[in-house]
């Protein structure tokens, strides 16, 4: 699949699945955790999947500047951003009670 192809959010994307998968793992995450996490991460590579196609057509139509497909871009990129806010705040809320716990601080 070419979503897997090297570029730089997708390498980003990848470390931090691997990283969310393992932290996981380790914190022995309850089933529903495990559920939040999932769906965080596959929202975040859905979004990055419309990016690359918005990007791709975009290209594809004109190479040359044109407002509407820099606008385009840039909504595609922001559900991107919006999509990555929103898995690190379901990170933060599922990871912060094991690592609190680690930290011997209050959760």
């Amino acid at each position: 699949m070419f979503i897997f192809h090297p570029q730089l959010n997708f390498s980003l994307a990848k470390v931090l699945t691997l990283g969310v998968i393992s932290f996981a793992f380790y914190f022995s995450v309850s089933g529903t955790e495990w559920s939040l996490l999932i769906v965080a991460i596959t929202v975040v590579w859905f979004a990055e999947a419309l990016n690359t196609a918005v990007e791709f057509l975009a290209d594809l139509i004109t190479k040359e500047h044109h407002p509407l497909i820099e606008n385009a871009k840039d909504v595609a990129a922001g559900g991107v951003l919006v999509a990555s806010i929103g898995a690190a705040a379901i990170g933060i809320l599922v990871f912060w009670p094991y690592v609190s716990q680690i930290l011997g601080t209050k959760s």
